[in-house]
């Protein structure tokens, strides 16, 4: 009886680890390489460690075509653009439009008046780096990410 009770106690506790490793958000965090995108990045990877997202996180945006996005609940895109805008790849995940809501931080223009029109794209915000004066503001614009991507899930 003893055996029967301590068994049934360990599957309740083996459910319950279960069902809340499934409840975490499953979140890709891509990074193009710089001093800067770096330390936002570790900003954001801590913030979300700290909500209970489950994070990967993965160099170089113009690999984005490899990845297999569908596995990812939402995606934070830490990007480099060339004149201008986006990196080719993003843009051709974007336009295929197979993708969970996704937070894309920029530091070459404002996506709200970039030459990228981030508006014709269901699910994506952005927010930009530029007008950042140090790098003492970078832990306030990892929780801006933050509030950008909890508004994109709901």
């Amino acid at each position: 009886m003893k055996r029967r009770a301590l068994c049934i106690a360990v599957l309740i506790i083996l459910s319950i680890f279960s069902i809340n490793a499934e409840e975490k958000i499953q979140l890709l965090l891509a990074v193009d390489s710089s001093d800067f995108k770096t330390q936002l990045a570790e900003e954001v990877l801590k913030l979300a460690e700290a909500e209970s997202f489950m994070v990967t996180q993965k160099e170089s945006v113009k690999k984005i075509k490899d990845w297999s996005l569908d596995k990812y609940d939402a995606l934070i895109i830490i990007n480099r653009g060339t004149a201008g805008h986006m990196n080719r790849p993003l843009i051709k995940v974007l336009e295929e439009s197979n993708y969970p809501p996704m937070v894309i931080v920029t530091s070459y223009a404002n996506p709200k008046t970039s030459k990228d029109n981030y508006g014709e794209y269901s699910d994506v915000d952005g927010i930009t780096t530029a007008s950042l004066k140090n790098t003492s503001d970078i832990s306030e614009m990892a929780r801006e990410v933050m509030v950008l991507l909890k508004e994109a899930l709901q």
